[in-house]
């Protein structure tokens, strides 16, 4: 078969969604598929498959190489009018059986289409009711959980029988679970954009490092004003444990949440995702402590294989990890629960799950 995925901004970006994506396509080729990646920008020169530990990179198209406009919502409206611009040509060319979106683009063509819904938050003014016209012209609207399936039924107004839950998908044979005793007495936080709360990591480490003199903290992603401003306001000693890698390869990535005793996840979203760094760190069998409001309940199950906690109470944050790193019984029964979950989520299995999609139709 012949198959689009596309990512509306850019598939370059290295955030959850595109590891998503390039893991979906790769699996898709090794299934005998005919692969084409549709980015709507090529703003990020990297060597995909060394960020992205993908063995088949399938033919890319960008519709733009960078943005002109200075701000949100030109930018929108630029990559919008790319769509409408360049869409048909792309469609009439490769003829495909199946097109996979990621985030809702104006495509008309009559064979199956499907749309991916991540999340809901209001990334842009507007959001909401461009969704609820985009999604009706697909066939079917793809949610990651079953909490967000129900939200999108409810905000977005659209009939049940629309929607499809299709997990994130993780190659769990690259992931090796260390034991307790090869693991460094270390946190580990993902993401530093507002809406992963890095701030509640930090109140919860700070806690800790009074009591814990040997305790460190991993934080991977980029660090720009935000995180340098709350890093500033840490005093020096508790500073020098806290070690800030920026942007990681996946491979490399794989290996840090593998030699940590806890993921911290406080994602302050509205609505509960299908954390892909959750997914990582139960691969690796590391318990997480995460939000209870922003992570689904799908992949984090209160006292099974992490806790879960309200992203402003740091404090419970700080004892819940604390709980874990101090009782070996404890994390070794969690680590357990974490790795089997993380089965379900396998990636050659998902990736049927969206082969099958156009018989839902």
């Amino acid at each position: 078969m012949k198959i689009i995925i596309t990512r509306a901004k850019s598939a370059f970006s290295v955030d959850g969604i595109n590891f998503f994506l390039w893991e979906l396509a790769n699996e898709l080729i090794l299934q005998g598929h005919e692969v084409f990646v549709v980015s709507g920008l090529n703003n990020n020169q990297i060597d995909v498959k060394e960020m992205f530990d993908i063995e088949w990179i399938p033919e890319v198209i960008c519709l733009r190489q960078r943005s002109r406009s200075i701000n949100k919502l030109q930018a929108g409206a630029e990559g919008i009018f790319n769509w409408f611009r360049h869409c048909p040509k792309i469609l009439h060319e490769i003829v495909p059986d199946i097109i996979i979106c990621n985030e809702a683009v104006p495509i008309f063509y009559p064979n199956f289409k499907a749309v991916i819904c991540h999340d809901l938050e209001n990334r842009f003014i507007g959001r909401k009711f461009y969704d609820i016209f985009m999604y009706r012209l697909f066939d079917k609207v793809i949610t990651t959980s079953e909490e967000l399936k129900e939200n999108v039924t409810t905000e977005l107004k659209l009939k049940p029988d629309k929607i499809v839950k299709i997990p994130l998908c993780i190659n769990t044979k690259k992931y090796v679970r260390f034991s307790l005793d090869e693991r460094e007495h270390a946190i580990l936080h993902i993401g530093t954009w507002v809406d992963k709360n890095l701030q509640a990591t930090l109140n919860a480490f700070q806690l800790l490092a009074k009591e814990d003199a040997q305790l460190k903290l991993y934080i991977i992603g980029d660090l720009w004003s935000w995180p340098k401003k709350l890093l500033s306001s840490i005093n020096k000693e508790t500073a020098k444990r806290i070690i800030c890698l920026g942007r990681v390869p996946k491979k490399e990535l794989r290996h840090i949440y593998s030699k940590v005793k806890v993921a911290c996840v406080p994602s302050a979203y509205r609505a509960p995702v299908l954390s892909p760094t959750v997914l990582e760190a139960i691969a690796s069998g590391t318990p997480v402590v995460g939000s209870s409001i922003g992570i689904s309940k799908d992949i984090l199950i209160n006292g099974y294989n992490g806790f879960r906690v309200h992203p402003k109470d740091y404090t419970t944050m700080a004892k819940k990890i604390s709980s874990l790193i101090n009782d070996d019984e404890l994390w070794y029964e969690m680590s357990i629960n974490a790795a089997n979950i993380a089965k379900s989520f396998d990636t050659p299995k998902v990736a049927r799950m969206y082969i099958d999609l156009h018989k839902l139709r």
